[in-house]
């Protein structure tokens, strides 16, 4: 087989990622064994192909190609270790993350961009351990946000009440610490949202003008 027949060769399998895997280059879902396997044996192909060239140089040529340093970036990424983490693993960095984004009063409720809210919109199973750990959502900080209607994606649509029933929702049972500060003209039906689960207030401070 000549160069330039081995070199389409090497071409055609790198732009044929295997249907099976496809759904995970849009996501950062964990891949199954058996999608795993289907990739391993997809870049063993392609690593074959490529050292089956006489040539060195064109080796490294298609090596840094656009096609095939994409797709074996698309192989890293898919198999990466980050996707396949233990639910324990990823609670304890998730409770380290948001104590670590939340400020001395605990996380904003009402930016979604902080604290435990991005955490659950990167794949659907962060989105479960996040949702299935209490602890996260309990402590929570409760003031002022004007910015909240001009942000553009669906959650961060939801008026600050919305938000703040969800996070007391996925807080299940857990004790709560509060800090409530300059809600404007939101403050009573704020409130009345906390009220309701006042047998789990442990700490709070409340301040309004």
């Amino acid at each position: 087989m000549s160069i330039p027949t081995q070199t389409s060769e090497i071409q055609r399998i790198a732009q044929s990622v295997p249907e099976a895997v496809q759904p995970l280059a849009h996501s950062n879902d964990a891949p199954t064994e058996r999608q795993l396997n289907i990739m391993y044996t997809w870049k063993n192909s392609l690593d074959a192909a490529l050292a089956s060239l006489p040539d060195a140089a064109t080796q490294n040529l298609l090596r840094r190609s656009v096609i095939i340093a994409s797709h074996r970036l698309l192989y890293r990424s898919v198999c990466s270790a980050v996707r396949r983490l233990p639910v324990e693993i990823l609670q304890a960095i998730f409770l380290e993350f948001v104590d670590a984004d939340s400020q001395q009063h605990g996380y904003d409720v009402f930016n979604v961009n902080v604290g435990p809210w991005p955490l659950i919109r990167v794949s659907r199973l962060w989105r479960a351990v996040g949702l299935g750990c209490p602890e996260l959502w309990a402590n929570i900080s409760v003031h002022r946000q004007t910015s909240w209607a001009r942000r553009k994606r669906p959650l961060l649509m939801r008026g600050p009440i919305t938000l703040l029933r969800m996070a007391l929702a996925h807080s299940g049972q857990r004790d709560l610490y509060i800090y409530f500060m300059d809600v404007g003209s939101d403050a009573s039906t704020l409130l009345r949202a906390l009220v309701e689960h006042s047998n789990r207030w442990t700490s709070g401070v409340a301040y309004h003008d």
